[in-house]
This record gives C-alpha cells, sequence and structure tokens, in this order.
C-alpha cells in the first residue's frame, strides 16, 4: 500500500506541475506534456502494486482490454519521446 500510496502522491503532484504549466502550453508544450504523461503512467503502475503485477498485466490485456491498453501504452510512450528526444513542437502540441 505504500507504493501505492507514493505513486498516486507523485502523480498528484505531477499533475499539479503540468497545470501549472497550462498557460505556457502555446509557447512549450513540452513543459506541460512531459509531467501529464508521467503522472498517467504513475497512476497506471500504482495499481499493479495493489492488484499484483501478474493478475493486472492479465487483466490489461485480457481479449476486451488489449486494444485500450495499447493505445494508452502507445501515445504515452510516442509523446513523451516526440516532447524529450525529438523536440518537435508541432508534433508536441
Amino acid at each position: 500500500y505504500m507504493a501505492f500510496g507514493l505513486l498516486i502522491l507523485g502523480a498528484l503532484l505531477l499533475f499539479f506541475l503540468s497545470f501549472i504549466h497550462m498557460p505556457l502550453l502555446i509557447v512549450r508544450p513540452g513543459k506541460f506534456i512531459i509531467p501529464f504523461c508521467l503522472a498517467n503512467s504513475f497512476i497506471f503502475c500504482s495499481f499493479g502494486f495493489i492488484y499484483g503485477f501478474y493478475s493486472y498485466l492479465k487483466h490489461l490485456f485480457s481479449s476486451n482490454r488489449w486494444p485500450f491498453t495499447v493505445a494508452f501504452l502507445g501515445t504515452t510512450i510516442l509523446t513523451l519521446y516526440v516532447a524529450m528526444v525529438m523536440r518537435m513542437y508541432a508534433l508536441t502540441f
């Protein structure tokens, strides 16, 4: 429960940080996108500590949920890649 709580607390902190930078979204979208995507990832991973990672991954990749799981993970990873590595304004925005 402690790891779950720490990840949720970290996600809340990152959400707060991203929403502080929301006015800069037009000028520097990476300042909003990076903490927002990391906060989503923290929340996504935190439930693994509650359910157990094996059963949670089995649940996420079940026949009904795997397209949504792959879409979420793919878009989050690609967004972070474009914002942090490629640093392309148009794609990040």
